[in-house]
């Protein structure tokens, strides 16, 4: 009875052994964890959580998110947002910075409504250029709302 019991026990450790082994764990993979864009240039300059928000097409909006800058030199990173503008920030070597309370940058009018997205391209005088769409949200979210009352 006993040699029964380590089999069926062994059994059912090779079967749920076998169930890990054929799945990628999801922690070894980048990915965007939030609701923004996740924009990589080069290999020092990241941006994350990138998107729009606005009221609706045409009216004032902001851009919320954060850039780091990985590498071992200072550098400008510059922020295009296709039909809104462009935002330079200054970041010296291993520093971060975020878009956020009155660091938000600030557009007079947004060129898509909320649920669409919007064109951007980062860029680095060290490290070239990456261009990708970020989501154009509104303040149905109460964390966003917040922002766009103070545009």
């Amino acid at each position: 009875m006993k040699s029964v019991r380590i089999a069926v026990a062994a059994v059912a450790f090779a079967a749920l052994a076998g169930c890990s082994a054929t799945n990628p764990i999801q922690t070894q993979y980048v990915y965007s964890a939030s609701d923004g864009a996740r924009v990589t240039v080069g290999t020092t300059i990241e941006a994350k959580n990138l998107l729009v928000l606005t009221n609706a097409q045409g009216e004032p909006g902001a851009l919320i998110g954060a850039v780091t800058n990985r590498g071992g030199q200072d550098t400008v990173v510059a922020i295009d947002v296709v039909g809104a503008g462009r935002h330079e920030v200054p970041l010296a070597a291993g520093e971060s910075f975020r878009f956020v309370g009155e660091d938000v940058v600030r557009f007079d009018a947004v060129d898509a409504r909320p649920g669409q997205t919007m064109a951007i391209t980062v860029s680095s005088g060290t490290e070239g250029a990456t261009s990708a769409t970020v989501p154009v949200l509104d303040g149905t979210l109460p964390e966003y709302a917040e922002v766009l009352a103070g545009l």
